[in-house]
């Protein structure tokens, strides 16, 4: 286990003074931000060979943990620059989603049936879907406007949070209509025990009409668009050290835990903080 960490150690030394020269580094960070590191750096690798020769397995992990702290804030830009543009797909993928439901729940049912959805139901969503269009539009405006090297507007964890936020209830709304049986409204003309020519059909004679699979094509193909949709990729802790530059090399950033990485982004993409490192 003491070898295990030396060599962690060792290898974060070296891997990112390699790093500190790299274009995306570079234009994430400030000269005197990166002079800091290296000097840091120099003084861990010196250690290392002289006094860490006998240290304990403590000190090597305290050695390790304050270099990463140290770099933490500019790997962490580079990730959520290199992310960004698909995150924002993602929720702008659902904003368009989301917009089209309504206007198919608008002619859902017919004139003399109850309606599928309440007032209230289409209003929030409505209300929601306009709210975080306009989020996004305001934000993104803002974060095109920030430097590189200060730490971004438009987080990954914001966006992720909308695009949940939205998915979840367009999701309510689409189950309902699943699961929903046809009401005729009160003054409505009521047929009894009639058949309907394919067979699939029943009407009752208290007016309730049993939905057959053939009414429920309803919202399958908002279904089988979020199935098909793609999301941003899982990353795990050690993966997330990794992002590709301008001449498409890949970019291996040390590190360890990465605080706002993507992602999760199943149903809902993992929470992290906003400062972790690549």
């Amino acid at each position: 286990l003491l070898a295990a960490v030396k060599n962690s150690l060792e290898a974060y030394i070296f891997e990112t003074q390699d790093k500190m020269y790299n274009e995306e580094v570079i234009a994430a960070s400030l000269e005197e931000d990166r002079t800091k590191i290296q000097e840091a750096l120099s003084t861990a690798s010196d250690w290392l060979y002289e006094d860490g020769e006998m240290a304990e397995r403590a000190a090597f992990e305290k050695k390790l943990s304050a270099l990463q702290d140290l770099c933490r804030a500019i790997f962490m830009r580079v990730e959520q620059h290199n992310l960004r543009p698909e995150f924002v797909s993602r929720l702008r993928d659902s904003l368009n989603t989301s917009r089209y439901f309504l206007k198919r729940a608008a002619n859902l049912t017919q004139p003399d049936e109850e309606p599928l959805y309440t007032e209230i139901e289409l209003s929030t969503l409505e209300k929601l879907q306009n709210k975080t269009a306009k989020w996004l539009n305001e934000t993104e405006a803002k974060q095109n406007a920030t430097a590189l090297h200060v730490d971004p507007v438009l987080t990954l964890s914001d966006v992720r949070d909308k695009t949940d936020t939205l998915d979840r209830e367009v999701m309510y709304l689409v189950n309902k209509a699943r699961y929903w049986t046809p009401k005729k409204k009160a003054n409505a003309t009521k047929s009894a025990n009639s058949t309907s020519t394919d067979g699939k059909n029943t009407t009752k004679s208290n007016g309730e009409e049993k939905s057959s699979p053939d009414d429920k094509p309803i919202f399958d193909d908002i279904m089988s668009s979020k199935d098909k949709k793609d999301t941003p990729k899982k990353r795990s802790k050690k993966t997330s050290d990794s992002t590709t530059s301008d001449d498409g090399e890949t970019l291996q950033l040390p590190g360890g835990d990465t605080s706002d990485t993507a992602e999760e982004a199943s149903t809902s993409l993992p929470k992290k903080d906003e400062h972790g490192e690549l």
